[in-house]
């Protein structure tokens, strides 16, 4: 288990209850998770920690090692972007991302990737962020990401209309698939078998988009703290309707996906009293963090059941159809597949 995923598991400070069980899980919905920690600004996707690769799989590719596989997609200018902005990615090229995005100015996984990207400047993620919630006008993950580079940039107002523009949009999507898939691409085209390959797209897989949402999440806090209390309970009702919508996708969610959406709930609760009415509901912030407690353990003995070293050793075959899980149904659902193949279902 990664430590980032480690990190995550760890109760809060505040929230001393035990476990609230089943029932409590069923008044709430999908609730929780810590206040205990930052994901680091890489944002990993994956919960393996890079010395359990192995040193087949920690080699680094370079630019040289790509350069046939653009040159191949140089007939399809969209498809060329694409390739340019995982190179650019694979090898730590900021430029050749910039390259891809002028290329294919509306393409909503490259705004995506660029309004995410640590090492583009604020203004540069802004101005993405911007393009990228109106190319993709039913993606939530759009309006989160702007309206926290708006709350950076002190527009909260506007960054307040913009995070409830989302409740109006069907999906969240990070685009996680697809990026794997191209990173299968370039993986190979560097000289990895296959099998290796989905094995590197699946922990070199980034979510930056984590401390972003983590941010929005303590700003929209802070604000509430100085707000009237209907307001302020409307604004916190907005943020945990953000974690929940993180935590609930029905496919391409990780664990860390899980607990980070699970971690931006519980700050919607942070300096609220127990008795007092949480922003889920007919349901109080004691009852609240009780089933916060209770889907943290849940996952928690998932991820103990099936740590992703173990995983990733067993057989080959097995550890594709793993991969290939995870990419349809989740990390989640994957490893309780897997769990089932130990048990002799296959």
């Amino acid at each position: 288990m990664g430590v980032l995923a480690v990190l995550l598991l760890r109760p809060a400070s505040d929230d001393k209850k035990t476990t609230a069980g089943a029932d409590h899980k069923s008044e709430s919905g999908k609730l929780g998770m810590t206040d205990s920690v930052t994901p680091p600004s890489g944002g990993g996707a994956s919960r393996l920690d890079s010395r359990q690769l192995g040193d087949g799989l920690l080699k680094e590719i370079t630019a040289a090692d790509l350069a046939q596989w653009l040159d191949g997609k140089k007939g399809d200018s969209r498809s060329l972007a694409e390739a340019q902005a995982i190179a650019g990615l694979l090898t730590n090229n900021p430029d050749l991302i910039r390259q891809a995005i002028a290329a294919d100015p509306e393409n909503p996984h490259l705004l995506y990737i660029g309004a995410t990207l640590p090492s583009f400047t604020s203004e540069e993620r802004l101005a993405l962020s911007e393009r990228f919630f109106r190319q993709d006008p039913q993606n939530s993950l759009a309006a989160y990401i702007y309206a926290a580079q708006l709350f950076k940039t002190g527009d909260t107002n506007k960054g307040i209309e913009i995070l409830s523009s989302a409740q109006g949009r069907a999906r969240i999507d990070s685009f996680a698939t697809q990026t794997q898939l191209l990173m299968d691409d370039a993986y190979i085209a560097a000289g990895f078998s296959t099998d290796k390959a989905k094995a590197l797209s699946l922990f070199n897989l980034r979510m930056p988009y984590f401390s972003d949402l983590q941010s929005l999440a303590s700003s929209i806090n802070d604000l509430g703290n100085s707000l009237p209390p209907d307001e302020a309970a409307n604004l916190r009702a907005l943020a945990a309707s953000m974690g929940m919508r993180l935590n609930d996708q029905e496919s391409s969610v990780t664990f860390i996906d899980h607990l980070v959406g699970l971690k931006l709930e519980e700050k919607t609760l942070a300096g609220l009293a127990n008795n007092s009415p949480s922003p889920y509901e007919g349901i109080t912030v004691e009852q609240a963090r009780q089933a916060i407690t209770a889907e943290r353990e849940e996952l928690r003995k998932v991820m103990e059941q099936a740590p992703l070293e173990v995983i990733m050793a067993s057989d080959p075959e097995l550890v594709n159809r793993y991969i290939d899980r995870v990419r349809l149904v989740g990390e989640l659902e994957a490893a309780k597949w897997w769990l089932g193949t130990q048990n002799g279902q296959k």
